[in-house]
C-alpha cells in the first residue's frame, strides 16, 4: 500500500511540474504573439507611410507599368498576327480573360463599385454588370492601342461595324477609329468585303424569289466619264422548303409534261361551293360582333348615352351644326354646305343638339371583348339558290386537316441570298439572264449542274408578265422550250398592295376621298399620297378603318328598322333585298362584300398560310382587275389559276401547303416570299454605301448572314437589344372610325331610300357602275378562254374600263385623253368596218400615219372617221337610194 501511495504522489508531482511548464510556455507564446503583432503594425505603418502621398503611389505605378510594358506590346503583336480577316465579335468577358492580367486587375479594381460587391443581383444589376464589362474591355483595348498604334481589336472592330451599318458615314467611322482600336473607314470596308464562298443550293424542295434593287451612284462633277449612274441589280432569295422532299428530281412533274393538259376551266368562272362557304364564314364572323355592338348602343341607358355624347361633342368641336338640317359643317364655313343656311350670328360653333348627336354613338372597338363564332352553310330552297347560315359547334373534318396542315408549315423557313444578277428584270433578255442564273444555281439538269427537273420561282407583276412570254417563246438549240422547268408563282405582298391600290382608285370619287379628308389628309399632296398607296402599311391600316366604319353604317339602318325581329348577320343579308330601290346603298354593299372583304380575307390567308382563304379572296376580287383594266394582274391571276388547275397533285400539294413563309416560326406572322426578300434587301443596304460597286454588293450578299449575326451579338453584349421580338402594336383607331361614321351619318348617305347612283358629295355615278362586278366577270371569262386557246399575249382591241363617274366617261371619250395604243386600236376597228377591197390601201396609209406624234394620229383619226362616214353613206345611198327618198 505504501508503495502505491508513493507512486501516486510521484505522478502528481510530475503533473504539477508539467502544468507549470505549460503555463510558462503559454506566457512566452502570448508575449511572442504580442511582439509579432507590434512588428506587423510597425510594418503596416511603414507601408502606409510609403504610399501616403500621391507622388509615392505614382512612383510605384510607374515601376509596375515598366515591368508590364513589353508584355503588353507582345500581346498586341500576337493579336494582330492572329486576328481573323473577317469581323468576329468577342464577348467583353472573354477580352478581359485573354488580356494582360495585371492591367485587367488594375482596371477592375479602379472601376469596382458597391453594387458589384453585393450578394444578390436583380435583372437590372445584371445588365449593369454587362455594361461595365464592356466598358472595362474597351478600356483595356484602348491601353493596348496606346502601346501599339497599329493594333486593331476584333472587339472594337465589331462595334465599329455596327456603327457603320447604322450611319454609313466615313466621318463617323474615322472619328471612332481615333478613340478606339477599331480600324478606320477603309479598314471596315475591307473587312466587310472579305471573300466568301457563294451559297450553294441545298438538298430538298427549293423555291426562288427575285426582285430588282436600285442604287444611284452619285457623282458631283459631271463629265463625259464621270456622271450619275443608276445601278440596278436583281437580288435572288432561296427558300429551302423541305429538306426531305425530293420531288423536284422527278421528271414526270416537269412543267412541260403537264402544262398543255386540257382541263375544264369553267370551274374558274366563279366561286366554288367551298369558296362560298369560306367567304360566308368570314363575313358572318365579322358582322355578328358589329351587330352586337349596334344593339348595345341602341339599348344603352340615357346616362350612358349622355356620357358618349359629351365625348363626341369634344370631337366635333372643330365643326358646327346647322339648326335647319342638322348637318355638320367645317368650322371655316360660314354657310351650311347642304341647305346654305348661314351660321349663327354669335360667330361661335353651335353646340350639337341631343337629337343630332344621338346618331353619333361611339362604337366599341371590335378588337376587345368580342366572341367570334364559326358558321357553316346549309343549302335550302335549292330552286332559288338561297343559302342560310347556322352556327356549328365542332370543326369539320376538312377544317381539322387544314389545321394540321397549317401547324406543319408553321416552322421557320431556311432562307438564303444567292449571288445577284446585275441586270434590270424589265426586259425579255434580262429575264432570260435571271432564269439561266437561277437554273444553274439550282442544279437544273438542262444546264449540267445537277439533277433537278423543276423549281418554283416567285416574282411580282411586271417580271411575271414578261416571264410567261419568255417561257413560251424561248427555244434552245434543239427547238424545245429552254425554260420548261419553271413553275411560276405570283408574289403575294405585291399582289395585296395592288389590290388595295385598285380598290382605292375605284372608290376614290365615290367616298374614299371623303374618308381620307376625315383622317387628316387635306392638302392636294396628302390626298395624292393617300390615293397612290405608296406606303403599304399605312394603306392597309386606312382600309381597315374604312372597312369597319362602312360596315357599322351599312348595318345601322337594319338595326333601327322596327319591322325586323331578331337581328343577325343572315337576317341582314336577307334584309338588303328590300333595299333594291336604293342603287347607291346596293352598290356600297356589293363593293364592300365583293372587294374590300376580299382584301381582308387575302391578308388573313397570307398571315395564316392558308391557300383556301387566299384563293377565295383572289377569285372574288378578280373581276375588279378586268372591269377597271388592270391588265397586268388580270392576266397574272388568271394564268396562275389555270396553271394550278393543270398541275399534278404533287405540285398542287407543294403550292397549297407553302403559300407564305415565317422567318421566325410565328404561326400568325407569315408573309409573301417577295416581302421577305424586301426585308433582306433592306438588311443588305445597311452595309453598303451609295458608292458600292458590283463587287461590293456580291461580297456583302455572300456575308449577309454573318453580318446580321455580328450585329445581333454586339447589340446583345452591349445590352442594346435585350427585349424579345414582339408583334407590332397599333394605336387605337376608334376615334378615326367614329369620325368617318359621323361624316357618313350627317349626309344620310347610307340611309336607304329611292335614289340613283351618286357619290358622298352628290356627284352622279355612271349607269354601268352598279354592274361593275358582273361586267368584270364577263371580261375575266373571256380572258380565261383566251389564255386556254393560247391568246394570252395576242393583240386585241382594248375595251374601255367600266366607268365609275359620268365625268370619267366623258373624259375617256375625248381623243386627247387616250393613249397612242388606244387611238391605234380605234383606227384598226374603223378600217375593219370598211369594204374588203379598201382595207389593204387604208392599212398602208394607217401604218404611215400612226408612226408620228400623238397629235398627228388624232388628226388622221378624225379624217378617217369622216372618210368612213362618207363611204358608208355613199354605199347606203347606192343600195337603198330610192327607198331612202
Amino acid at each position: 500500500m505504501n508503495e502505491e501511495a508513493d507512486i501516486i504522489d510521484h505522478q502528481k508531482n510530475i503533473i504539477r511540474k508539467l502544468s507549470n511548464e505549460i503555463m510558462l510556455l503559454r506566457g512566452k507564446l502570448q508575449s511572442l504573439e504580442e511582439h509579432s503583432e507590434r512588428q506587423h503594425q510597425e510594418i503596416d505603418q511603414v507601408q502606409l507611410h510609403q504610399y501616403d502621398s500621391q507622388a509615392q503611389r505614382l512612383s510605384a505605378i510607374k515601376i509596375i507599368a515598366r515591368m508590364e510594358n513589353e508584355s503588353i506590346f507582345r500581346d498586341t503583336t500576337h493579336l494582330n498576327s492572329t486576328r481573323d480577316n473577317f469581323l468576329v465579335h468577342i464577348e467583353p468577358n472573354q477580352v478581359l480573360q485573354d488580356r494582360n492580367p495585371v492591367l485587367v486587375t488594375a482596371i477592375d479594381a479602379f472601376s469596382k463599385s458597391q453594387t458589384e460587391k453585393g450578394s444578390g443581383m436583380t435583372g437590372g444589376t445584371e445588365n449593369l454588370l454587362a455594361r461595365k464589362a464592356s466598358l472595362r474591355a474597351a478600356a483595356v483595348e484602348s491601353v493596348y492601342a496606346a502601346r501599339n498604334l497599329k493594333y486593331v481589336s476584333s472587339f472594337s472592330s465589331s462595334i465599329q461595324a455596327v456603327n457603320y451599318s447604322i450611319t454609313r458615314s466615313k466621318l463617323s467611322s474615322n472619328l471612332i477609329s481615333h478613340i478606339m482600336p477599331s480600324g478606320n473607314y477603309d479598314t471596315i470596308k475591307s473587312l466587310l468585303s472579305a471573300s466568301a464562298m457563294p451559297q450553294p443550293a441545298p438538298n430538298g424542295l427549293l423555291l426562288y424569289a427575285f426582285d430588282n434593287e436600285q442604287r444611284l451612284l452619285r457623282s458631283w462633277l459631271c463629265r463625259n466619264g464621270n456622271k450619275q449612274r443608276l445601278e440596278i441589280l436583281t437580288n435572288i432569295l432561296l427558300a429551302q422548303i423541305d429538306p426531305s422532299d425530293f420531288s423536284q428530281y422527278d421528271s414526270t412533274l416537269k412543267p412541260s409534261e403537264w402544262r398543255q393538259v386540257e382541263n375544264d376551266v369553267t370551274v374558274l368562272y366563279d366561286l366554288t361551293d367551298e369558296m362560298k362557304d369560306i367567304q360566308d364564314n368570314h363575313l358572318m364572323n365579322f358582322l355578328q360582333p358589329l351587330i352586337h355592338d349596334l344593339l348595345n348602343e341602341m339599348k344603352s341607358s340615357e346616362s350612358a348615352s349622355n356620357q358618349i355624347l359629351v365625348e363626341n361633342t369634344t370631337r366635333v368641336s372643330n365643326s358646327w351644326v346647322c339648326k335647319k338640317c342638322s348637318t355638320f359643317n367645317p368650322r371655316r364655313r360660314k354657310t351650311c354646305k347642304k341647305c346654305r343656311t348661314k351660321r349663327a350670328p354669335d360667330g361661335l360653333c353651335s353646340s350639337p343638339s341631343l337629337s343630332t348627336l344621338n346618331h353619333f354613338i361611339k362604337p366599341r372597338t371590335t378588337a376587345k371583348g368580342l366572341k367570334f363564332y364559326s358558321y357553316t352553310t346549309a343549302q335550302e330552297h335549292t330552286n332559288t339558290g338561297k343559302r342560310t347560315f347556322m352556327r356549328k359547334r365542332k370543326l369539320s373534318s376538312s377544317s381539322v386537316r387544314e389545321t394540321k396542315r397549317l401547324k406543319s408549315a408553321n416552322q421557320p423557313t431556311s432562307l438564303f441570298l444567292i449571288d445577284p444578277v446585275f441586270v434590270n428584270p424589265a426586259s425579255y433578255e434580262a429575264i432570260q439572264v435571271v432564269f439561266r442564273h437561277i437554273g444553274k444555281h439550282a442544279g437544273i439538269k438542262r444546264y449540267g449542274t445537277g439533277e433537278r427537273e423543276w423549281i418554283i420561282i416567285v416574282c411580282d407583276g411586271h417580271p411575271m408578265t414578261l416571264a410567261r412570254s419568255v417561257i413560251d417563246s424561248t427555244l434552245d438549240k434543239t427547238g424545245h422550250q429552254e425554260f420548261d422547268w419553271i413553275v411560276l408563282s405570283p408574289g403575294l405582298g405585291h399582289e395585296e398592295s395592288n389590290m388595295i391600290k385598285a380598290y382605292t382608285e375605284m372608290t376614290w370619287e365615290v367616298l374614299m376621298k371623303d374618308f381620307a379628308k376625315t383622317q387628316g389628309y387635306v392638302s392636294e399632296k396628302a390626298l395624292a399620297f393617300f390615293k397612290s398607296c405608296s406606303d403599304h402599311h399605312i394603306s392597309f391600316d386606312n382600309l381597315q378603318k374604312f372597312y369597319i366604319a362602312l360596315w357599322y353604317e351599312l348595318l345601322y339602318p337594319y338595326i333601327h328598322d322596327s319591322t325586323v325581329q331578331g337581328h343577325s348577320a343572315q337576317g341582314y343579308l336577307e334584309w338588303t333585298l328590300s333595299t333594291m330601290d336604293d342603287k347607291t346603298y346596293q352598290f356600297m354593299v356589293t363593293t364592300v362584300m365583293k372587294y374590300c372583304q376580299s382584301i381582308m380575307l387575302f391578308r388573313e390567308g397570307v398571315r395564316e398560310n392558308s391557300y383556301a382563304k387566299l384563293t377565295t379572296a383572289r377569285r372574288q376580287f378578280a373581276p375588279l382587275w378586268s372591269s377597271r383594266n388592270h391588265t397586268k394582274y388580270d392576266r397574272l391571276v388568271a394564268a396562275a389559276e389555270i396553271e394550278m388547275l393543270r398541275a399534278p397533285d404533287a405540285i398542287k400539294s407543294v403550292l397549297t401547303t407553302h403559300v407564305s413563309f415565317s422567318r421566325f416560326g410565328d404561326p400568325n406572322s407569315h408573309q409573301g416570299i417577295d416581302y421577305v426578300l424586301e426585308e433582306f434587301n433592306r438588311e443588305v443596304k445597311r452595309w453598303i454605301t451609295r458608292h458600292g460597286d458590283a463587287n461590293t454588293w456580291k461580297k456583302v450578299i455572300r456575308n449577309i448572314d454573318r453580318l446580321s449575326s455580328l450585329r445581333s451579338a454586339v447589340e446583345k453584349s452591349l445590352c442594346l437589344n435585350t427585349a424579345k421580338r414582339s408583334p407590332r402594336t397599333r394605336p387605337n383607331s376608334s376615334h378615326d372610325i367614329t369620325t368617318f361614321r359621323q361624316h357618313l351619318r350627317s349626309n344620310n348617305y347610307l340611309t336607304p331610300h329611292t335614289r340613283e347612283l351618286q357619290s358622298l358629295e352628290g356627284v352622279m355615278l355612271d349607269e354601268d357602275t352598279i354592274n361593275i362586278h358582273k361586267l368584270g366577270n364577263q371580261r375575266r371569262i373571256e380572258l380565261i378562254n383566251g389564255i386556254v386557246q393560247g391568246r394570252l399575249f395576242a393583240h386585241r382591241s382594248r375595251l374601255p374600263p367600266v366607268f365609275i363617274t359620268r365625268t370619267e366617261r366623258i373624259f375617256y371619250s375625248k381623243d386627247q385623253n387616250k393613249t397612242k395604243s388606244e387611238l391605234k386600236c380605234e383606227i384598226e376597228g374603223l378600217i375593219a368596218g370598211l369594204p374588203i377591197e379598201m382595207q389593204a390601201y387604208m392599212d398602208i396609209q394607217a401604218d404611215s400615219a400612226t408612226k408620228g406624234k400623238k397629235s398627228d394620229i388624232i388628226i388622221y383619226l378624225q379624217q378617217l372617221r369622216e372618210t368612213v362616214h362618207d363611204i358608208l353613206e355613199d354605199n347606203l345611198h347606192a343600195e337603198f337610194g330610192s327607198d331612202l327618198q
